[in-house]
């Protein structure tokens, strides 16, 4: 799945993590999460997955522009609905960082497509 996103961002110059960034990330940065559902069965085999993936886009500036980027570029690669959940500030300490806002999307893979 990281490869997905990764080629599906690449033309937005962005630091993508898998699972949780490091204390000293540089922002803009994306951290993305995924869980997957066996989906679609023929003769009682798994033949495809449909996988929930959620982007953390985390950034200190141009929410909205970057946010949008990250929809447009993640729908044209064929992954679905790109829904916005409210933007969080993020802190440190009582220092505000840089703002979060994940992103959720869906995608199906056929088996052969994962291996």
């Amino acid at each position: 799945m990281y490869k997905l996103v990764k080629n599906a961002l690449k033309d937005i110059d962005i630091k993508l993590y898998s699972f949780t960034r490091s204390e000293d990330c540089e922002m803009p940065c994306i951290v993305l999460n995924y869980m997957s559902t066996p989906y679609w069965f023929a003769d009682n085999e798994n033949k495809g997955e449909t996988y929930t993936v959620l982007l953390n886009v985390i950034t200190k500036s141009n929410v909205e522009k970057l946010n949008r980027e990250v929809l447009n570029a993640m729908k044209k690669a064929g992954f679905k609905y790109g829904e916005c959940q409210n933007t969080q500030v993020e802190y440190n300490g009582t220092q505000v960082i840089g703002f979060n806002t994940a992103i959720k999307f869906k995608k199906f893979i056929k088996e052969e497509e994962l291996l």
